[in-house]
This record gives C-alpha cells, structure tokens and sequence, in this order.
C-alpha cells in the first residue's frame, strides 16, 4: 500500500491511495470464498461450486468487483493507521480509478478529521476555590435534616405560621365558575410550599382553626399552572385544622437506632466528617470548572456538526436508559414536559457543544505538554476498579490483554492533564 497524497484543509484529509495489483488474486479468491456459500447453482450445495463453475455461471467481474471493494477497505484502514489520522466520520467523495488487469488499483477519497485545537492561554490562569470549611451550624442543620426523617405533625391551636400543616376546606372559582382542580375538603397544605401559589399561603398564614376567609388573587402569566396563569381566581377557604412540626430530641438514645453510633458526639464528628469530604470535593469541582472555562474561553475550535449530533445521541441514550430503569418511556417523558425530541436535541446542543470543545482542548494540551498515562498508572487504576480475580500482576496482564482500555486510557489521561492545569494556575484559597 502506498500514499500517494494526503492533505489537509481545515478539518479534511484528502487521500490518493494505490494498492499494488499483487494482492488481486488473494482478494478475489476470498471474495470467492464469501459469496460461494450463498450462490444457487444446479447440482451444487451451497459453499460445495468450485471457482471455474461459480465464474461460468455469475461471470468474473463480480469477484472483482467483490474483491475491489475488500482491497479498497484494507488499504484505507491502514492508510489511516499509518498516517494517525483522528477520523470521525465515513469517508465521502470517494474515486475508485478504473480497473486494469496486472495494474496498480488507485483511489481517492475525503475523510473528516478530529478539529483542530487552537489553544490560548492555559497556563497561570486566575481561579477561585471556594471556601471548604463546615462550621457549627450547617452540622446542626445537617442533624435536623436527619431528625426530619423521625419528624412528627402534633395539632396546634394557635394563629398558623410558616411551615404549619393547614388542612382546609377550599372553593376555587374564576369568573363564578368553580375550578375543581383547587376546590374540595380536607386539602392539605404547607405553609411556605406555595402549592396554590405564595399569595395563598400568605392569606392563611395567621388564620386559626374554623376560622373562615375570603380573597382573591390575580395570578401572573408565567404562572406554572397555565389554567389559572393571567387569571383572578376567588378563594373561600375554612381552616379544619392546624398541626406544627415536631423534630425528636437529639439522645444518645436515639443516635444509636438511627446509626451505626452510639453517642451525640461521635454522631456529629461523623456528619462533619462526611460535611468536609463533601465541601472540599465540590470546592475543587468549582475550582477546576472555573478553570477550564477560561481556558475554554481562550481557545478556538471549529466542531462538526457530526461530532455535535454523535454527543447528543449518546446523551439522549442516558437519558433513555434512565428513564427505562424507572419504568418510563421517552415519548412519556417528552409528553409531561411539553416537548418534542427536536425541542430535546435543541436543549441538549449547548451543553453538548461545550462538552466536546473541553475535550478537545484537554486532549489538546496533553499532546502538547506530553502528557501520557503509563502502563503502571492503569494496572493501578484497574485494582481501584475492585473486579473479582484481578489481583496478581499475572491477572492484570490477562485483563489488559482481553480488554478495552481506551476508555480507561482516556480518563486517566484527562484527569492527569487536568491535574496539570490546577498546578501551574494561580488558584485563590477563598476562606
């Protein structure tokens, strides 16, 4: 096989291949081998007609017509892998030249590449890191958020206030005809929850039990219920009954049926903990988006709509999946809110379009500052994944050998480039 021109414009290699005619009769007995197994010819089982009966019958020129197309492929393939080429498509306004017996077999052909990458400033970038330190109270509010899970509603007999349980009697009407959707007994509302809006909760906030109140209120046009959205709507609402919320007292007691802890102490230190580990993830998460939208902000890019089309659809995948695990349909969810999957694919384009060019700028940056993962890294990396009898250096061999690892490769490798750019940025430490 030999190149005889390869070119790039923009993000397109242009390609003149020639493959040598010696290969002709190899090709054309395998395209023998292939296509005799489906041929129907009298007196012959299939995959039994020899090459002489299967020409007479079909003629020569569909073997080599079979077998162009076999040698055509091969010689892309490895003109491709010899050139290192990213592709990212099928190749397009492909030639064949026309074929002479005993002579070279020549082609031509486009392929759209990989883009290429820009790269700005990416060094000593400015970024913040956002405070990581868990005080007294967001662990006292992480305790009542636990207490809230042994939480009661006891009844009250006093004004309702904000988060009050109201359990009321209500008629909804507009222009004096009653909206069902918001009229009944025994309706159950939170204070602060703003079910029927923030003006309702407002208008009972106060009342007390069996107290009867009459209002109207003039909803605005990007209410999320469209019905009453731009409409008054006038209330009679009776108050049934009033309960408070009730949070358990925080015991030694208690602390040892809700955790594996048998103290208030050891409970708390604990839930700092777990606070810390949390903050100090998030702050780096803050720190490193930071970052990378700099850096983005600094580069230049120009992504092909495949590429853009191909992120979309795995994305659109995800959300499939996710919605199947939960026993639901993407039409199903496409119906609840209000959109078509072309409305989808248009919601979905921006984050896809930052995705790739933040991929493509860390990929970018690794090559240029020969950033590679080394065989260790991944042997190390392969333990972390935990699998059943992958254990012995022998057993990680067998794995890397029996595996795709370029979806590892490319992790590691991002996280080691993004490892770079945190260290030579110029990070502030918010306190």
């Amino acid at each position: 096989m030999k190149i005889l021109k390869s070119k790039r414009k923009a993000n397109t290699y242009s390609l003149e291949i020639e493959e040598s005619h010696d290969v002709m009769n190899d090709a054309v007995m395998e395209a023998f081998k292939k296509l005799s197994k489906s041929a129907k010819i009298p007196g012959f089982r299939k995959g039994k007609v020899t090459l002489k009966i299967f020409e007479s019958h079909y003629g020569k020129d569909i073997l080599i017509q079979e077998a162009l197309m076999d040698i055509v492929n091969n010689a892309y393939i490895e003109a491709i892998k010899e050139l290192d080429i990213p592709v990212i498509d099928q190749p397009k306004n492909f030639d064949l030249k026309e074929y002479k017996e005993d002579s070279p077999i020549c082609f031509s052909c486009e392929v759209d590449v990989k883009p290429e990458v820009k790269l700005g400033k990416y060094k000593g970038i400015k970024a913040d890191r956002p405070s990581d330190v868990i005080n007294d109270t967001k662990v006292e509010n992480a305790v009542n958020q636990v207490l809230e899970q042994r939480s009661s509603y006891e009844l009250i007999d006093r004004e309702c206030q904000k988060d009050d349980i109201a359990r009321c009697s209500i008629e909804a009407k507009i222009d004096d005809t009653v909206y069902e959707q918001w009229t009944g007994n025994n309706i159950g509302l939170k204070i602060g929850a703003n079910s029927f809006g923030d003006e309702v909760d407002i208008q009972i906030t106060g009342m007390k039990k069996d107290e009867i109140k009459s209002f109207s209120i003039k909803y605005p046009a990007d209410f999320h219920n469209k019905e009453v959205a731009d409409k008054e709507v006038n209330f009679k609402v009776t108050v049934e009954e009033l309960r408070e919320k009730k949070l358990p007292e925080l015991t030694d007691e208690l602390v040892a049926s809700l955790s594996k802890f048998k103290t208030i102490d050891e409970f708390k230190a604990d839930i700092r903990t777990n606070l810390e580990t949390e903050a100090t993830k998030q702050s780096d998460e803050q720190m490193k988006s930071s970052i990378l939208e700099k850096i983005s902000a600094n580069a230049s890019v120009d992504i092909q709509q495949v590429l853009i089309d191909r992120e979309i659809d795995f994305n659109i995948r995800q959300l499939e999946n996710s919605l199947t695990q939960s026993n639901f349909t993407l039409d199903k969810y496409l119906e609840i809110i209000k959109k078509d999957k072309n409305q989808l694919r248009d919601e979905y384009t921006e984050p896809a379009v930052k995705r790739l060019k933040i991929d493509l700028i860390l990929e970018a940056v690794s090559k240029k500052e020969n950033l590679q993962v080394t065989d260790d890294q991944i042997d190390e990396e392969i333990k972390k994944l935990d699998l059943p009898d992958i254990n012995t250096d022998e057993q990680i061999a067998s794995y890397k050998q029996s595996s795709d690892l370029e979806n590892l490769r490319f992790s590691l490798t991002q996280q080691k480039t993004l490892n770079f750019l945190v260290e030579n940025s110029k990070i502030n430490q918010i306190k």
